[in-house]
């Protein structure tokens, strides 16, 4: 009793000493667990920043006209969308902050991430000092006040893009209570503790408790402080569980006592598993402490993600399950942000290059690859100049160097080259990478294949150059240049302008006349050279056929490309080309009015794909040059033919006025010498047909009948011929005619000839026009009349006259009928004198009506054609000219 006494004596100073003891192990977990934080936040806030500068630029690189305002209100976006969260705690917080004249905007805070305006407090405020610092370009760590005005644990730092700037947060206060709940839990257990002492001392055995005080108090503090949510677990149920698990179920101790694991667990897990059957699996190998992910679900029915580790002991003389569990939805939000934004770099369409501060290559993307050539094996470690082809300024690489070494981002283009030796254009946006501490880590190159680009500005270029050309030289030909000088101006741009080395003019001298007119294809002579030996020009010649590709050019008329002279198969390469290198060429003829004088060729002695904008230039150029040609030409004839000009102008005249007279002549005899027999003939035998009536058979009758018939249709022939005769020489009065009156008197005039008839007439109104009478009056009797003719076999006959518009303006007047048509096949006989597409026993007629009407058209300068098909009818149309 006495030693008992003496133990229940020290019970106060060993209290003192536990409360002490107590105090300095959670002064000791708290400043552990202070730098621990603070170490962390400096570390997901150095995170954060890197990874929203990288979103941003590249944002900017995907649309570079994009304004700071849509670059930003789209960089909230992605971040509120993705929620990057930091890892291992619930209390951080990040702060994405923009100075707004004298007030601090409150872009992106948890609190407010839902919020529909962002928030703007007072930029004197003392609960800004951490945004102001990071606004003014400072970065640290600080113990202050939040924009709430809540004790917070600061860590701020400047974005180089946007102005920006980003404070990640954690309440003191929430630091703090773990361990403020801790030692009032200490303390309240040691007061407990020295009431009890004596009379727990008595029954239990002061032995035992000195072996267990200190293991039970140091358990109670990490039971209670644990960052994780922890439970006992016994026989299935819960026997206890610390505030931390009550939190992340939401739901108070007494919930939770009794329960099981299923009631905080949806049906299935991640992967579809039953979760009671590997709940029943897991926990049954808890002896060798599993570790797993599980998904729960809180009292309110929401789901989470967590890490479960399991380990079975003895306690108490029972079989129990540790569980520990935390909660790990927001490491894989970032684990899944960080696979996105890792999976965009991946898919970016720009090659993205990663390289340390000495500029070696840690990382390349597949577009690098694509791009290249190159595989990431073979470039990882290297520096990129052994992409540089040599022709890009090194002023360029010095400038570079510079902006990125100072912290600068740089802008410009790089001609490099790829593995196989091609160039390429590419444009570079290089960024420096700060760490945690403001100093430079990594370099990051986000590059865009602009060669397409770079050629289609050259192409435009070239085409620009060509058409100046083009133009120029045209100017010069009009202003009188002499062909010579003007052959050596176009060689030499179709070389420059196409780009090669070589260019000549063959022009072609034929075999009869040496001087390139008429006669056969004959052979072609050096006239022009660029980019050879000048001594060969005038000498050098070739056959105008398939012994080289000019000839072959010349004999085809049309222009030729060669891709590959040496596995040419339409001509024989010309061994002069094949000497000097010539592998690639075009060839166009240069054209004259009416044959072909040469030919403008350009040469290069590499594989050149030529496309038809560059033989249109080349063909452009052959039209200059020819027609200096044809001018040069032209002056020459000229001369020549001015020298007997006016003693063939009076042959010529002679001949003419005695082809008129004989013309006369001939007209006057058919009108008085022909037709007087005719009338002599004619009145014979209607006297002995009188004479003779009563005594003829019917076969005598019918002879004479065929005779005198034969004799009227002479006569209507003589008078045809004197109607064409008269059209051909009269003289033209031009004034307006009223087409439509003259055909209703040409119908008058037919029904009253043949009143027997019933032919419908379609006269159009409005078919008023300019020439002259008498001749269109002549023209509308032939057309009418042929249509009342070759309808004279239709039961209903009908004639219309009328007019339409042709595509190009002019008015075009027809008349149509329905009658026996003819077959197109022998409309070209149609307009000459004596052509009949039907016979006299048939049809009457001299067939002189249709050339007559063709020649009172010609003469108006206009055009006659028809159109019918056997059967069908037939449809005149003519044109009367301006």
């Amino acid at each position: 009793m006495g030693d008992r006494l003496k133990l229940a004596a020290l019970a106060p100073a060993m209290l003192l000493v536990l409360v002490a003891s107590v105090a300095w192990t959670l002064k000791s977990l708290y400043d552990a667990a202070f730098a621990q934080q603070e170490r962390r936040l400096v570390e997901s806030v150095a995170t954060q920043a890197g990874l929203i500068e990288s979103i941003t630029r590249l944002l900017r690189q995907q649309d570079r006209a994009v304004s700071d305002s849509e670059l930003l209100v789209r960089l909230r976006t992605l971040l509120l969308e993705s929620a990057p969260p930091y890892e291992n705690s619930a209390l951080m917080d990040l702060v994405l902050l923009r100075r707004q004249d004298s007030s601090v905007e409150i872009l992106l805070p948890r609190e407010t991430a839902k919020a529909s305006a962002p928030l703007f407090i007072d930029a004197s405020a003392p609960c800004v000092e951490a945004a102001g610092l990071a606004l003014s370009g400072h970065r640290g760590t600080t113990i202050g006040r939040d924009w709430r005005g809540v004790p917070v644990l600061a860590v701020y730092r400047p974005l180089s893009q946007l102005g920006l700037g980003v404070v990640g947060k954690i309440p003191l206060v929430e630091m703090r209570a773990p361990y403020l709940r801790a030692g009032a839990a200490a303390a309240l257990f040691g007061t407990v503790l020295a009431a009890l002492w004596l009379v727990v001392f008595r029954n239990v055995g002061m032995d035992y408790l000195l072996r267990h005080q200190d293991i039970e108090n140091k358990y109670k503090v990490l039971f209670d402080t644990s960052v994780e949510g922890v439970a006992v677990l016994s026989e299935g149920v819960f026997e206890d569980c610390n505030q931390k698990l009550c939190e992340l179920w939401g739901c108070k101790l007494d919930d939770i006592v009794g329960a099981s694991v299923l009631d905080f667990s949806p049906g299935q897990q991640v992967r579809g598993e039953d979760s009671a059957t590997l709940w029943e699996e897991l926990s049954g190998a808890a002896a060798e402490a599993p570790r797993f992910r599980w998904r729960f679900r809180r009292k309110d029915g929401s789901l989470f993600d967590a890490r479960v580790s399991l380990r079975s002991l003895e306690l108490r003389g029972k079989a129990t399950i540790i569980v520990s569990i935390r909660d790990i939805s927001s490491q894989l939000l970032r684990e899944d942000w960080v696979e996105q934004l890792s999976r965009a770099v991946e898919h970016s369409p720009a090659s993205v290059v990663i390289t340390d501060t000495a500029g070696n290559i840690e990382y390349v993307n597949p577009e690098f690859e694509k791009i290249t050539g190159y595989t990431r094996g073979e470039v990882l470690g290297r520096n990129p100049r052994f992409l540089k082809s040599g022709l890009t300024d090194p002023k360029v690489y010095s400038d570079l160097w510079a902006a990125l070494t100072s912290g600068r981002e740089w802008h410009g283009e790089f001609l490099n080259r790829k593995k196989n030796g091609e160039l390429y254009w590419e444009s570079a946006s290089l960024s420096p990478v700060f760490d945690h501490d403001g100093n430079i880590s990594h370099f990051v190159g986000v590059n865009i294949d602009i060669s397409e680009r770079k050629e289609q500005e050259r192409q435009l270029l070239r085409r620009a150059h060509q058409q100046a050309a083009v133009a120029e030289l045209g100017q010069f030909a009009l202003s009188g240049a002499e062909p010579g000088e003007l052959i050596s101006m176009v060689v030499a741009e179709a070389a420059t302008g196409l780009e090669v080395p070589f260019a000549e003019f063959w022009e072609r001298v034929s075999e009869r006349d040496g001087n390139g007119g008429g006669g056969s294809l004959g052979h072609l002579i050096l006239r022009g050279a660029w980019g050879w030996d000048s001594a060969s020009v005038g000498r050098d010649t070739i056959e105008g056929g398939r012994g080289s590709q000019a000839g072959f050019a010349l004999l085809g008329g049309s222009a030729v490309v060669v891709d590959d002279l040496a596995s040419e198969h339409r001509f024989r390469p010309s061994p002069l080309l094949l000497e000097r290198g010539i592998v690639s060429g075009v060839n166009v003829v240069v054209h004259g009015k009416d044959e072909a004088l040469g030919v403008l060729s350009a040469h290069s002695s590499t594989k050149q794909m030529f496309d038809s904008q560059d033989v249109s230039f080349l063909e452009a150029l052959a039209a200059v040059l020819a027609s200096a040609i044809a001018r040069k030409r032209a002056e020459t004839q000229l001369a020549e033919l001015n020298t007997g000009l006016e003693a063939r102008i009076e042959e010529r005249t002679q001949e003419l006025q005695t082809a008129i007279k004989e013309l006369d002549s001939f007209t006057s005899a058919v009108s008085h010498d022909l037709r007087q027999p005719l009338h002599n003939v004619n009145g014979f035998i209607s006297l002995l047909a009188h004479d003779l009536r009563g005594q003829l058979d019917g076969r005598s009758v019918d002879y004479m009948a065929r005779a005198q018939a034969g004799i009227a249709q002479m006569n209507q022939m003589i008078t045809d011929l004197l109607q064409l005769s008269r059209v051909g020489k009269a003289d033209l009065h031009r004034r307006p005619v009223d087409l439509g009156a003259l055909a209703e008197e040409i119908a008058d005039e037919l029904r009253e000839k043949d009143p027997g008839r019933d032919v419908g007439f379609s006269i159009a109104s409005g078919l008023e026009t300019d020439g002259d009478e008498g001749l269109l009056r002549v023209l509308l009797q032939n057309l009418i009349g042929n249509a009342w003719k070759f309808s004279s076999k239709c039961d209903k006959a009908c004639i219309e006259v009328g007019m339409e518009r042709a595509e190009a303006g002019a008015t075009v007047y027809f008349v149509s009928d329905n009658g026996s048509g003819f077959s197109m096949n022998y409309a070209d006989k149609l307009f000459k004198p004596f052509q009949r597409l039907h016979s006299a026993e048939e049809f009457e007629g001299s067939g002189v009506g249709l050339a007559t009407a063709a020649r009172v058209v010609a003469r108006h300068g206009g055009r006659i054609w028809c159109d019918a098909e056997p059967g069908e009818g037939a449809t005149f149309f003519f044109t009367l000219g301006p």
